[in-house]
């Protein structure tokens, strides 16, 4: 992979990170038309081919991440080249926080046989921060859809958080068609509308990296990791531990949290300790199957890691976007902290 593509990768995976961000608090964004109609138009453009019109509209951050428009289209015809032009919109939404605009489209394509997620993130001036396009796969059967949460939850954290992915569709959660990660949830921190300060080339510059990992619930160490290295933003080391550094908690009713990807060397808790909910297990990192820090957290039946079925993770006594949920599952976009704080 040459030099151009691994910055348009990351630059994607931030941009991601960034469109969780626009997802949650500001919900009267959803009545903005300007965003709502520069989206459409935008990817109209994209469906059709027309990627110097995007180039046009791009800002300059884009474009100096892609380098030159014939990179631009060569990495847009790669990724929309087996969709096929645009059939029927099933879904779209504008979201934001601050000043950027998040336009999401659900549509169908000709080429595929599932639907398509398309993401384009706008600044202040409606130019073209980023786009994503993903296929849709089908969400993982569960005989636990109606399943409520016996361990009484708390976030795993303190301060606001968040959801990076979450909720219960592959539009929300890419998790979702996984089985033993049906109800997974990954979050993050962000400041001032950023993930992070600097130029996001460090861990270091994450918000969220180096913030305490709390236990969700009472229960015992059933298993930990502590020395996986941190990945570079961007990339993805150590796929041989993808769970990195590492607690699973069984809370001795059937049910085990996994909280993942803690920085190296930071997990305090070993297998048989036993821990009390808001203890702190370790530092927020980015090991394993991460390419950016961030914490991936879920609930399922088995300790074993890849083996069991996922459960939902019904936290309780929080705040999303500000209002009170006495239980409830963590949504992708919302920002999220508990409520005793």
């Amino acid at each position: 992979m040459d030099s151009t593509m691994k910055r348009i990768i990351t630059m994607t995976l931030v941009a991601l990170a960034w469109a969780a961000m626009g997802l949650g608090g500001v919900h009267g964004c959803r009545t903005d038309k300007a965003a709502m109609g520069t989206g459409r138009v935008y990817a109209g453009w994209l469906s059709a081919g027309e990627y110097g019109r995007l180039w046009g509209a791009a800002s300059d951050t884009l474009k100096d991440t892609y380098g030159t428009p014939e990179t631009f289209d060569r990495v847009l015809g790669a990724i929309t080249g087996e969709l096929g032009r645009e059939e029927r919109v099933l879904d779209e939404r504008v979201l934001s926080i601050n000043s950027f605009r998040l336009y999401l489209r659900k549509a169908e394509f000709a080429g595929v046989d599932v639907p398509v997620s398309v993401e384009l993130g706008m600044d202040g001036g409606l130019r073209l921060m980023y786009l994503d396009v993903r296929p849709l796969s089908e969400e993982a059967p569960s005989r636990f859809l109606q399943y409520r949460t016996r361990t009484v939850l708390r976030l795993p954290f303190e301060g606001t958080w968040v959801v990076l992915w979450g909720g219960r569709t592959t539009w929300d959660n890419y998790h979702a068609d996984c089985v033993d990660q049906r109800f997974a949830s990954d979050f993050m921190v962000f400041e001032n509308g950023f993930i992070h300060g600097g130029d996001g080339s460090r861990n270091e510059d994450y918000y969220c990296f180096g913030r305490p990992v709390r236990a969700p619930g009472d229960g015992i160490v059933a298993s930990s990791a502590n020395d996986v290295p941190d990945n570079a933003p961007g990339s993805e080391d150590n796929l041989d531990a993808p769970l990195g550094n590492h607690v699973i908690i069984d809370h001795e009713n059937g049910e085990y949290s996994f909280l993942c990807h803690f920085q190296q060397g930071t997990v305090t808790v070993v297998p048989g300790e036993r821990v009390t909910a808001g203890q702190v297990l370790g530092l927020c990192g980015n090991s394993g199957a991460s390419d950016l820090p961030h914490l991936h957290y879920h609930v399922q039946n088995t300790p074993e890691p890849f083996m069991g079925e996922g459960l939902p993770a019904q936290f309780t006594s929080y705040l999303a976007d500000g209002r009170p949920v006495s239980r409830g599952e963590p949504v992708r976009g919302q920002q999220v902290h508990n409520r005793q704080q």
